[in-house]
């Protein structure tokens, strides 16, 4: 798996990066388990961090690479 950070699929600015705790500690991969209440996109867009496509493609490479295993 590639390895990615949400604030990179989501393009977030300096700003938002600068406040966001899953930026700040570096769980970019994770952020879905502790950042639910912080992201500006789940707050503005989604219910929670299920119906968000970040947290989608994490879950999808990461079941492929379970099924590799």
């Amino acid at each position: 798996m590639k390895h990615q950070n949400c604030w990179d699929f989501w393009n977030c600015s300096h700003e938002v990066r600068d406040d966001c705790p899953a930026f700040l500690t570096y769980h970019g991969m994770d952020c879905f388990d502790f950042a639910e209440n912080y992201c500006p996109r789940i707050i503005a867009e989604f219910q929670d961090c299920r119906e968000c496509p970040w947290y989608k493609k994490i879950k999808l490479d990461f079941d492929a690479e379970e099924i590799k295993a």
